[in-house]
């Protein structure tokens, strides 16, 4: 996944963060969407907790250039 997400923020020389991001509310639209039953409160809490765990974790590997633009790179 980070492979996708450093090349379309090379693409579109935007930082990787906003990229992940953009990526994760696309997933989260088209889950509350497609899924069978409505997505309640108690879903809406967890899938945003684990998206801020992913994120936080791919900065911490990735370190600084995780928030700079690839031209800066």
């Amino acid at each position: 996944m980070g492979e996708i997400i450093f090349s379309i923020s090379a693409k579109f020389n935007i930082p990787p963060f906003i990229t992940q991001a953009i990526l994760l509310v696309i997933v989260f639209i088209a889950y509350a969407i497609l899924s069978p039953g409505k997505m309640g409160a108690v879903g809406l809490i967890i899938f945003g907790i684990v998206s801020l765990i992913v994120m936080i974790i791919t900065a911490i590997m990735h370190g600084k250039r995780y928030f700079k633009k690839p031209s800066d790179w």
